[in-house]
């Protein structure tokens, strides 16, 4: 058992040969956006609701198909604030 914990112990961690630079830009753009992460989870919410309501009947083929359009515009929306051009400008307005 004292193996094991030792095992956990040793965990690799960042490598002693880079420099604290380095290792805050590539924790930088390891990141999830938290833009992109909020929309993923509201299309996720928004989504299962949809097929909820219509499978108990309570919504229509088509509201139910105007959603999942909704849906797919929220995904494209996320995707493109993580994958898109990252010098978008600065996050806080200038004065």
């Amino acid at each position: 058992m004292s193996q094991k914990r030792k095992k956990r112990q040793n965990k690799q961690g960042p490598k002693a040969s880079q420099n604290p630079m380095e290792l805050q830009q590539t924790e930088k753009y390891k990141r999830f956006d938290p833009a992109a992460r909020n929309l993923l989870w509201g299309d996720l919410v928004l989504l299962a609701a949809c097929q909820m309501l219509l499978s108990a009947g309570i919504i229509g083929e088509g509201l139910a198909n105007g959603v999942s359009l909704v849906g797919a515009v929220l995904l494209c929306a996320a995707l493109y604030i993580q994958f898109g051009p990252k010098n978008r400008g600065p996050k806080t307005p200038r004065l």
